[in-house]
């Protein structure tokens, strides 16, 4: 019936037994939809099966969200303080991890010329991220932390960032490793540009909550509300301090000012 259901239908799968022995051979039929790559475009997810099942622990778990590219689930574990400490790993395999690997900018650029910029993206999750969310690209202010200048990166499809494949239970990695997506910018600046030093800064934008920063790069390079500051350029200006003080960044996990903004009704 699932192969049936699959083959016919392009959806995701909600599996409401996770972690329990006999639904091994189902989560195999569900990694296997479309020749293994329904994960690809379809979101899989689930809930734990914890009643009767004895040999229940984060690393079962852990590698059935590895295995079966799991965005989500939920039962996560008993709320003891080992609960607490197993939920931490369980949410480091869920989803997706977007770690920048390799960053590249000028010291310098001047007003009306291209500021060009390259970076390599690594998905160390276990899922896609399922929407096309733009990837900005802002000068901003350090010391007032405003925006003067933004641009979408609309050739980014946050979507192609995809994890690695085919889960070795023993390796605990992925036989086929994920890849170093590359992206290069060229950012064309308005000759009006005030001349001065700014802070090159990434973050990936909800489309459907006003364009604010959504998506968190793993990466400590962070500021509140979502924001990835990555180096300083001198526009029209020598810059002689090119690296940030880290000291200026929000290393906490959870991040409360970051929101949307619901569109207007009509």
């Amino acid at each position: 019936m699932l192969k049936e259901i699959g083959e016919n239908f392009r959806f995701g799968y909600y599996m409401d037994s996770f972690g329990f022995p006999s639904y091994v051979s189902e989560l195999k039929a569900i990694a296997a939809l479309d020749h293994g790559h329904r994960w690809e475009y379809a979101v899989m997810g689930g809930e734990i099966r914890a009643e009767g099942n004895t040999n229940l622990s984060a690393a079962t778990l852990i590698n059935d969200i590895r295995y079966g590219h799991v965005n989500h689930q939920g039962w996560d574990m008993p709320a003891t303080p080992q609960g607490f400490f197993e939920m931490d790993a369980l949410r480091a395999a869920f989803g997706y991890h977007f770690v920048i690997t390799d960053y590249h900018q000028p010291l310098r650029v001047e007003p009306g010329q291209p500021l060009v910029l390259s970076f390599k993206v690594k998905n160390i999750g276990s899922s896609p991220f399922y929407y096309r969310w733009p990837v900005g690209v802002y000068l901003v202010d350090e010391t007032t932390r405003e925006k003067v200048f933004s641009l979408q990166l609309d050739q980014v499809d946050i979507r192609t960032w995809l994890p690695g494949d085919e889960w070795n239970v023993k390796k605990q990695a992925y036989d086929k490793t994920p890849k170093e997506y590359p992206v290069l910018a060229s950012l064309s600046l308005p000759k009006t540009l005030k001349p001065g030093t700014y802070v090159v800064t990434l973050a990936v934008l909800d489309p459907e909550g006003g364009n604010l920063p959504s998506v968190r790069f793993e990466i400590e390079n962070y500021w509140r509300g979502g924001w990835h500051p990555m180096g300083r350029v001198g526009v029209g200006v020598n810059n002689a301090h090119p690296a940030l003080d880290p000291a200026t960044f929000y290393l906490d996990s959870v991040d409360p000012s970051v929101h949307y903004i619901l569109p207007k009704s009509n």
